[in-house]
């Protein structure tokens, strides 16, 4: 059998003791993730994302400097092309975010004070989606291919493509 790696995650809350909580909540639960980073910004969350390539990413919706969402919007604008995104949580004190946040396509949305019942929820979703792309790598390549087709959609792409249809016929 392949050796798999452990999946890793960023930690984004601008509350030292609830970024310990959530730490601690993830030790118990999901022993073999590693935390590869912890933020008390949006804009260091941001910057830890794009450098370490994180599996999964727990964002607080409100934080100085980004908001939770924004931290997905750009994480998502900016992650390489040849790697999947990473599967966002969102865990936050604020339920009237949940509908921008499943529009940012999130795994799941906590509210604080997250449980170790409820967090273990989310870890078996996270831990679903995470098989899914392994048994798959396709499902990968499937997701780069469709944010660059997204990416085409635009208005001057449109314009190009009529054009050719034009010139063709």
């Amino acid at each position: 059998m392949i050796p798999t790696t452990p999946p890793t995650a960023v930690i984004a809350e601008d509350e030292p003791v609830l970024a310990r909580t959530l730490t601690r909540l993830l030790e118990q639960v999901w022993p073999e993730l590693r935390i590869v980073g912890v933020a008390d910004d949006g804009l260091r969350a941001t910057e830890l994302a794009l450098e370490l390539l994180p599996d999964v990413m727990f964002l607080d919706i409100k934080m100085p400097g980004r908001t939770g969402i924004e931290v997905a919007e750009v994480v998502a604008d900016d992650w390489p092309d040849d790697r999947a995104e990473p599967l966002f949580v969102f865990v936050t004190a604020y339920d009237n975010f949940a509908v921008p946040a499943f529009e940012r396509a999130a795994v799941d949305y906590l509210l604080k004070p997250a449980t170790a019942e409820r967090l273990q929820q989310s870890v078996d979703r996270l831990k679903s989606r995470l098989a899914q792309r392994a048994a798959s790598p396709q499902a990968g390549d499937m997701a780069v291919l469709m944010q660059r087709m997204q990416s085409l959609a635009t208005p001057e792409a449109d314009a190009r493509e009529r054009i050719k249809v034009i010139r063709a016929g």
